[in-house]
């Protein structure tokens, strides 16, 4: 008999650990919570969130603040939209990339996992679900509206946000936690990645802007 791989040993105790929490303390109150989190809708009250944050006070904390430039509220807008973005781009299309690359299954279309009772609480969708483009969205998001905004209470509440929105990827039978884990892992680096990507750009157009406003030398 052939030994397995460190790869197979990860996959089957992945598999085990899905199954266990997929299938325990199932309740309807719970199901009804998860597959709400589950389901693109729950992004929406997240964008009226955002305008707010830009508008209020006139504008976010950027982490620019101390130039007195594009803190007003239209600027504000611009720089977090360019954040997000360019977060949800880059969450998005390497997402796609590692399902079609590597196709490891959904756990609701494989069969050790439909013949040992996983819970299918909505749609199956795709075939392939590694790694969670759900999980890395939801994080990449927490990670650089966290670091635009600089609210403590904000940073809590929108990560407790994105980690129910993962587990409930695991409990709804559309992923593995090892789809969650790793697609968390690149929401968290995108997140900031796209964060100091827009703060250099948008440092960049201020000195510009600075250098013509300024007299030239005589």
């Amino acid at each position: 008999m052939t030994p397995m791989t460190i790869f197979e040993k990860l996959h089957y105790l992945d598999q085990d650990i899905t199954l266990w929490l997929n299938m325990h303390q199932p309740c309807e109150a719970i199901d009804s919570i998860m597959i709400f989190f589950s389901k693109i809708p729950v992004w929406f009250p997240l964008y009226a969130i955002t305008i707010f944050f830009v508008f209020w006070k006139n504008g976010v904390v950027t982490g620019l603040e101390k130039k007195k430039h594009f803190t007003n509220a239209w600027a504000s807008l611009i720089y977090v939209l360019l954040g997000m973005g360019l977060t949800l781009l880059l969450c998005d299309q390497t997402a796609n990339l590692f399902k079609n690359g590597i196709e490891r299954l959904r756990p609701c279309h494989d069969s050790y996992m439909l013949s040992n009772g996983l819970r299918i609480l909505e749609g199956t969708g795709g075939f392939y679900g590694f790694f969670s483009g759900h999980a890395s969205n939801a994080f990449g998001w927490a990670t650089v509206t966290s670091l635009i905004f600089r609210k403590k209470w904000y940073s809590i509440a929108i990560y407790v946000w994105a980690a129910l929105l993962a587990i409930s990827r695991i409990y709804v039978g559309k992923h593995y936690l090892g789809d969650i884990l790793v697609g968390t892992l690149f929401g968290l680096f995108f997140g900031w990645l796209a964060y100091r990507i827009c703060t250099l750009a948008i440092n960049f157009v201020k000195k510009r802007i600075i250098e013509k406003r300024q007299p030239a030398d005589e």
